[in-house]
């Protein structure tokens, strides 16, 4: 969710913030020139990486075919951290608090590292994060899930204790469907996140998304709102539905996966490798069909969100000619990764990117390569949005909060994050757009691939860079319906640095991309089934990346569905479905006590998954403490690092 301030979290009011930030963004700036110049040069000994994983709370009643969205996260999260704050940094698991109050976000307590056996740990912990926090929800009709879009967010009585929505008292969302009781209770970051979104768009946040057209669906479908409500009227699509709350969009859960890398170039070419990747896990992952009770004819919440936290007023859309503000804004500030930051994809950033000059300026006096302060100015287009006076007058040497106030709310598909002054953490990068999956099998299953992906990548020099404006015609692909399946993806045909050819990248099916293409092109589990054939790898271990691997094909060839197709045929195939594009109270009832079920493993799901049953544990046998670190192992066990018998040539 971003930085969470300490200490003096007085807020400051929308138009204290007009009168402080453009200190707040001169200094940012400043800290990150004296930051990164004092910490350019730090190296660490291996790659670490971690996940995040943000859970829901549920409240089921049986007698009325109904569940709930369970508003306890206040009365449980100092019960959570409470071994955390007495041993930092030796804990098994690591709690925070997330946007409304009905999820909690999850990690393990200590980051994984080199040590291939670390995979077979994964699926354990997150195992126990769960169970962690089941053991708080005492009475036996409440649950926690792991998805991505509660389906009926938005409706009518659907928080337990049940809420009001006292659209009048809605001072930070304004919604005319989710109170603001909702959200956050203990931090000010969340509501203020939320009313400062609102503020600054000069208009209440709104996303159109398409409906799924079914045979009953009324034509046109408009979604029905208020007389009184002029705002969301003036917005309202024949064929969408309308959201009209950031709570519809930040209240989402994902699945991100964190890298510490080991210096800043690597660090950089991380980041680049994972824009290209975002989209790909992206589609791979999907399990969001759903929105405000009604089946969409999208599959991921990305696009949602990116409506929802939009903050561009008329004139930053274009939709009105600039007065007051200075230049036009193509994205929302959650959107995708916008430039590549290494000197490998400098030439592929073929899409212009907006900056203020005198910011552009002052990085690049002060010694910052031209790529990184472009990076760093294009972020600072953006206005800060939560704003706390104990941490206004603060120095520019050792402290980094200005910078990391616009660093952390820019929610791109990839994040470049400088280590945190104060600590031992090295240079990160954070993957965010994966989806959340309904069980730990597969949860884990998307992060050991992401992470396997990483290691090829640096082991073997790989280079999956291709123009920036074919990422972004990649996540417009990747968010649409049975995108997996139905979509072609641009991506690159030979894998090896150098090859500079005119054809270098082509549209390439899911299955090809993941599976390979026989000779012409080996996939990426063929690269990573490559990589692993030259480690050492424990028997129980190698058997669960075994598994991992094989669900990742399987729902790329289309042989196991997404969750998002899964949650789909189960609504239209739901007795009770009258094929309007409606999912009632009773037929979501019906699919989240499904989803209980299959979680829990209660239910075998083959339409889902290869073969959930791994050897994952929660200790590194001592036989494979002794092992070298895999990233340094594998490089210097394979001379000349043979990259042909990987077929990019």
């Amino acid at each position: 969710m971003g930085v969470l301030t300490t200490g003096d979290c007085q807020s400051l009011t929308y138009k204290e913030i007009q009168v402080w930030k453009e200190h707040i963004k001169t200094h940012g700036i400043i800290q990150f020139i004296n930051w990164y110049n004092k910490v350019k040069d730090t190296n660490h000994d291996t790659l670490k990486w971690g996940d995040e994983i943000e859970m829901f709370m549920l409240k089921f009643d049986k007698n009325k075919k109904s569940v709930k969205l369970l508003l306890k996260a206040k009365d449980l999260l100092n019960t959570l951290q409470e071994a955390e704050n007495q041993n930092p940094g030796q804990t098994d698991t690591a709690w925070r608090p997330e946007f409304t109050e009905y999820m909690m976000e999850s990690s393990p307590g200590m980051p994984y590292g080199g040590n291939i056996a670390h995979f077979n740990t994964v699926e354990a912990n997150m195992k126990l994060r769960r169970e962690e926090l089941l053991s708080l929800l005492k009475q036996k009709d409440e649950f926690v899930v792991t998805m991505s879009t509660y389906p009926r967010l938005g409706c009518e009585d659907t928080f337990y204790p049940p809420l009001e929505n006292k659209v009048d008292e809605n001072d930070a969302t304004r919604s005319i469907y989710v109170s603001d009781e909702v959200l956050n209770q203990l931090h000010p970051r969340f509501k203020n996140l939320a009313k400062m979104i609102t503020m600054r768009k000069e208009r209440k946040v709104y996303a159109e998304v398409p409906i799924f057209r079914d045979t009953n669906t009324p034509s046109p479908f408009m979604d029905k709102v208020s007389d009184d409500a002029v705002e969301d009227k003036e917005v309202l699509l024949p064929d969408h539905v309308h959201m009209d709350s950031v709570t519809q969009g930040l209240g989402c859960g994902c699945l991100q996966v964190t890298f510490q890398a080991c210096n800043v170039p690597e660090a950089r070419v991380l980041y680049d490798q994972q824009a290209v990747l975002a989209p790909i896990a992206m589609a791979l992952s999907a399990s969001s069909p759903c929105v405000k009770g009604y089946l969409i004819d999208t599959d991921t919440r990305w696009n949602n969100i990116s409506m929802l936290c939009d903050d561009r007023t008329d004139e930053e859309l274009g939709k009105v000619p600039l007065k007051t503000k200075q230049f036009r804004i193509p994205k929302s500030r959650y959107g995708s990764v916008d430039m590549f930051i290494s000197p490998d994809g400098e030439k592929y950033n073929d899409t212009p990117v907006v900056y203020r000059d005198d910011h552009l300026k002052l990085l690049l006096d002060a010694g910052i390569d031209r790529q990184m302060a472009e990076h760093v100015a294009h972020l600072f287009i953006r206005d800060p949005l939560a704003v706390y006076k104990g941490q206004l007058d603060i120095g520019d040497e050792d402290e980094t909060d200005h910078f990391e106030n616009i660093n952390s709310t820019n929610w791109q598909t990839v994040r470049f994050k400088p280590p945190p002054p104060g600590s031992d953490i090295g240079w990160r990068v954070e993957m965010r757009p994966i989806e959340t999956q309904l069980t730990d099998f597969e949860n884990a299953a998307y992060v050991t691939f992401i992470v396997l992906l990483t290691r090829v990548i640096l082991s073997y020099d790989l280079n999956l860079i291709i123009p920036m404006s074919k990422v972004e015609e990649n996540m417009k692909r990747a968010v649409k319906r049975d995108a997996v399946s139905e979509q072609k993806f641009y991506f690159r045909k030979n894998l090896a640095k150098g090859k500079d050819e005119s054809d270098e990248y082509e549209e390439m099916t899911m299955d090809e991309i993941i599976n390979g293409k026989g000779e012409e092109f080996p996939g990426l589990i063929g690269v990573i089934d490559f990589y692993l054939s030259h480690l050492d790898i424990d028997v129980d271990t190698r058997c669960t990346i075994t598994q991992y691997l094989k669900l990742i094909r399987g729902r790329a060839s289309g042989e196991l569905m997404t969750t998002a197709k899964y949650i789909r045929n189960f609504i239209r195939s739901h007795p009770k479905y009258k094929f309007d594009s409606v999912v009632t109270d009773e037929i979501n009832y019906d699919l989240m006590e499904k989803c209980a079920r299959i979680t829990k493993g209660e239910d075998t799901c083959p339409e889902l998954f290869a073969d959930p049953n791994t050897k994952t544990c929660h200790i590194v046998h001592e036989s494979c403490k002794k092992m070298l670190e895999e990233v340094e192992k594998i490089t210097k066990s394979l001379p000349g690092r043979k990259t042909s018998e990987l077929y990019v040539q």
